[in-house]
């Protein structure tokens, strides 16, 4: 800081401080003094109060350069009358000061700063001004009046400037036509023309375009943002010379480039470059700023608290125009929970589908198998004997196979037959009772029927005595299974009869010993004598067939 030693030091007239750590101007510190000449340059001033430098009123030169000066408020200089020179270069300068007040100032230097434009009339007032320093800058404009701006001008140095070959320079263009010897260095004094080709400004000067006031190409715009994703909304608004932009936002606040505050004072008295919020969700923390020399309105972490119109507006002094951008964000959760169960729902259904499909082919299989299995189990006979066909007939097994009953038994089957010839034939005729067998009617003797008519015979006899000894043990099966389920349940009856007759004999005894009582109190003698009353029950297991006797003795007194 500066030392508050020099507030009593009066007569001092030239105060030096350069190359100091200066960070702060403090108000006041200078009043009462005579300071003619004050430096601190080579500091790290980054901010001034506006009552830095009052009542220095023989103050003649103030030299600020080689600071971090942002901007400079706005009646900083006010109060020096006599000023002469002010030297604010190489600073970080964003608005061009406001140094209107100051009559007498002869040379301004604002030189290697950020600045890119100047008000209309703001250099009307300084009729002294003899040199301006503005190379390397970011003019792309340079609009004055030649009529009330730098008439008494000596020396003019705008070059390393990136200026538009524009009707925004058309006043300086006017002013060079005056005064060829203005310009300083006009090798190095060039502009980009619409075409993007670099030439020297005097070359072009008065084959410019007229001006134009702001025009939108696409006066509205809609965008469906993702949350907690960063968008870019670009203001495409064109004018010559290039306008000032401001952004409103559905909350209330405004937003416009440092570079452009000066030339929006009458409509925004609170704009500002960035702004940070803090919002409720996924997002976080949300930071909203201008870019791009104010053409592009950036807004990290979208969420829904941005919703709604969004409008930048163009001004030059010519007019304005306005594009709106409509903005709406969306959430990708519902979207993907909506996706997963809807795929979820058809692969469920897809896989029930299938199920359905492969049970009803593995059941089917399964029917078909069996029944193939206990047809292939049954060999037939070749016999034309209408019993035997009968009862190893095909469509019998197939019956069963559609009942599915399960009387069957797969673990018998019928015996093969043992006949050896293709075909049994039986003969037409009864042989007598005698052992003389008759002639048959063809003449001629068959020995060989009789034997093949016995082998049936006893074929027939075996398989039906097979059938029955299986049936029958099928039927002694059944009997034992069905008598050990009646033994065991007449023992489970005999268990509780056993218990019910044992609770009768003691309900008995304890009824006799209540009217025994009952016989005392009712005779009131209160002497009955000592009487005995013995008890004999049997229980009987019918489990194991054990019987014992039990005596109870009951003692009445």
């Amino acid at each position: 800081m500066i030392p508050e030693i020099l507030r009593g030091l009066s007569m001092l007239r030239n105060v030096s401080l350069a190359g100091n750590n200066i960070k702060d101007v403090q108000s006041g510190i200078f009043d009462g003094m005579s300071i003619r000449h004050l430096s601190l340059s080579h500091n790290a001033i980054t901010d001034a109060s506006p009552k830095s430098f009052t009542r220095l009123d023989d103050l003649l030169t103030l030299d600020l350069s080689y600071n971090y000066l942002e901007s400079v408020p706005k009646d900083l200089f006010a109060e020096m009358p006599r000023l002469e020179i002010l030297n604010l270069e190489h600073n970080v300068l964003n608005i061009f000061p406001v140094v209107s007040n100051l009559p007498r100032l002869r040379i301004l230097l604002v030189n290697d700063n950020r600045l890119s434009f100047t008000a209309p009339g703001q250099l009307s007032s300084l009729r002294s001004l003899q040199i301006l320093k503005l190379q390397n800058n970011r003019f792309v404009s340079f609009d004055i009046s030649p009529r009330t701006e730098l008439l008494s001008l000596q020396s003019l140095d705008i070059s390393g400037n990136p200026l538009r070959c524009s009707c925004g320079i058309a006043g300086l263009g006017q002013v060079l036509h005056s005064n060829t010897s203005l310009l300083e260095r006009p090798l190095s004094t060039k502009c980009t023309t619409p075409d993007k080709q670099v030439v020297i400004v005097r070359d072009v000067v008065g084959k410019l375009d007229e001006c134009t006031e702001p025009l939108t190409s696409v006066p509205f715009h809609s965008h469906v943002i993702l949350i907690t994703s960063h968008v870019e909304l670009s203001c495409r608004v064109h004018g010559e010379p290039e306008p000032a932009i401001m952004w409103s936002t559905p909350w209330g606040h405004q937003f416009a480039d440092v570079a452009h505050l000066h030339m929006l004072e009458d409509h925004c008295e609170e704009c500002q470059p960035a702004r940070r919020y803090r919002v409720h969700g996924l997002t976080g923390t949300s930071e909203v700023s201008v870019q791009s020399n104010g053409r592009i309105l950036r807004i990290s972490s979208f969420s829904s608290s941005f919703n709604g119109n969004i409008s930048c507006t163009a001004f030059n002094r010519l007019g304005n125009a306005t594009a709106i951008h409509y903005v709406k964000a969306y959430s990708a959760v519902k979207t993907v929970m909506l996706e997963s169960l809807f795929i979820g729902a058809c692969c469920a259904a897809v896989s029930l589908c299938l199920g359905f499909v492969v049970g009803a082919i593995k059941r089917a299989v399964l029917r078909w198998c069996s029944c193939v299995g206990r047809k292939k189990n049954v060999k037939h006979t070749p016999v034309d004997n209408v019993s035997v066909q009968e009862n190893l007939n095909e469509s019998h097994f197939e019956d069963r196979c559609k009942e599915d009953s399960m009387d069957f038994d797969d673990d018998y089957y019928p015996p093969e037959t043992p006949f050896t010839t293709p075909v049994a034939i039986s003969p037409t005729y009864s042989p007598k009772k005698s052992g003389t067998p008759g002639t048959p009617p063809g003449g001629a003797w068959l020995p060989s029927n009789i034997l093949e008519t016995m082998e049936e015979v006893r074929w027939r006899l075996r398989y039906g005595v097979g059938r029955r000894v299986e049936s029958m043990k099928r039927n002694v099966h059944a009997i034992k299974e069905s008598g050990s389920m009646y033994v065991h349940n007449i023992m489970e009856s005999g268990s509780t009869a056993a218990n019910k007759v044992k609770a009768g004999v003691v309900l008995g005894v304890e009824t006799v010993k209540y009217h025994v009582q009952s016989i005392r109190e009712f005779c009131g003698t209160g002497d009955m004598g000592v009487q005995t009353v013995s008890m004999i029950s049997v229980e009987t297991n019918v489990d194991t067939q054990e019987s014992r006797e039990i005596i109870k003795s009951f003692t009445i007194v």
